[in-house]
């Protein structure tokens, strides 16, 4: 068998402590949807933002102490926040407690829970606690996802070392992918701007033979997907701008569309960047909807395991691209969070993504048809007995059809 993770969170952020949020770690790719402002770019941040923690997990040394002292407590120090205030659940203004849980029965022995609480006196103090089962015991030896008790047994430990590892080697790919800003760095280290444009020269032009290779594959792999005859990509000599050859034909990177760009700042990105997860915040930004599932797919090719979670708009290629899809919305006692199948109405989540506004403009119903072709069907067919402007169609599938 398998083993699963679930990760529970509650009290950071926008998600309390009533409902926290509870989800099961999956490999391959993972969808949140969601109105906005609903929590699922804050969770993507977490996983970032506690990067020190996860670190400490992958320590084999200090795992043992963790076992033998029960509320051991270590300091850590948060990525990408100027004011770790920010981390407090936004209702209760408790301090956050992420545990981990392996998921089945287990009949030998191994970790069973892991639970995280950070101090609300002092934000970069967290406490650790480590259950075992079926009952207590210390362990002699942890390495590499490796665990010997102290009774020579072995211990099933892998699964949560491999999530922590995961969590620790991910990558943000925040809603903001712009190349052709000058003077930018980094942003989640995104490398964005001419930081970006300066990498992609050293890795084509450097003495590195298999940099090389990977902006060639990079490079033949957008040619393919947009349909170019031939394609290369160069550096301005000022770093400032891309320079391109599209079927002979030189552009600028301000002269093509800005879907194109992105591809290359994807691509570029993580193929640089080798991450183990892909965290990416609207991967369907300034592309047509043919392009968003090639996107993602070539995309975790890119990362060592696959492994992409992803905040599409669209319920459409979120449901085209995986079966694990999570659905977001808030309440006032925090956000709620609940595997997509699994809601108890369509019309309950529909509510949540705020469709209720369409009222003012004179629209009763909301109309889920399965495609967006089959959206013009409906509508004719609605205007025929008089009632086109009493109802919002929305498609279930973004369905492409040439």
């Amino acid at each position: 068998m398998k083993w699963k993770i679930r990760m529970t969170v509650k009290n950071y952020r926008c998600f309390g402590s009533a409902s926290p949020l509870s989800i099961e770690i999956n490999e391959g790719f993972t969808a949140f949807v969601g109105p906005n402002n609903s929590g699922k770019s804050a969770l993507l941040k977490m996983i970032v933002e506690f990067k020190s923690l996860w670190d400490t997990m992958l320590g084999g040394s200090q795992i043992g102490n963790f076992i033998s002292r029960p509320r051991s407590m270590i300091t850590i120090g948060y990525q990408f926040i100027d004011d770790t205030e920010e981390i407090r659940c936004d209702i209760t203004r408790e301090a956050p407690t992420i545990i981990f849980e392996l998921v089945g029965e287990v009949s030998e022995r191994h970790i069973k829970r892991i639970i995280f609480n950070v101090n609300k006196e002092n934000l970069s103090q967290v406490m650790i606690e480590i259950n075992t089962g079926p009952e207590h015991f210390n362990i002699t030896s942890c390495s590499n996802g490796h665990m010997v008790s102290d009774r020579g047994e072995r211990v099933l430990w892998s699964p949560f070392y491999e999530v922590f590892k995961k969590f620790s080697r991910s990558q943000y790919v925040p809603a903001f992918r712009n190349a052709v800003n000058t003077g930018a760095g980094t942003l989640f280290n995104w490398e964005v701007g001419t930081k970006f444009i300066e990498t992609w020269r050293d890795w084509k032009t450097g003495i590195h033979k298999k940099r090389k290779l990977v902006i060639g594959e990079i490079t033949r792999d957008i040619q393919k997907i947009f349909g170019f005859a031939k394609l290369e990509i160069d550096a301005s000599i000022d770093n400032k701008h891309f320079e391109l050859q599209i079927n002979n034909n030189p552009y600028r990177s301000n002269e093509v569309g800005s879907g194109l760009i992105q591809f290359i700042m994807l691509f570029g990105n993580v193929a640089i960047h080798n991450p183990e997860l892909i965290l990416i915040d609207e991967p369907e930004l300034n592309l047509h909807p043919a392009l968003q599932i090639q996107l993602l797919t070539r995309l975790a090719s890119y990362a060592k395991e696959s492994g992409c979670v992803f905040l599409p708009h669209s319920i459409g290629l979120a449901r085209a691209t995986t079966n694990n899809v999570y659905g977001f919305w808030p309440t006032d006692t925090g956000t709620k969070v609940s595997l997509f199948h699994k809601m108890k109405t369509y019309a309950e989540f529909a509510g949540a993504l705020s469709y209720g506004e369409y009222s003012e403009l004179g629209n009763e119903w909301l109309l889920l048809v399965e495609g967006v072709n089959d959206v013009k069907t409906i509508h004719m067919l609605l205007g025929l007995i008089g009632l086109q402007r009493k109802a919002v169609v929305i498609p279930l599938l973004e369905e492409i059809r040439f």
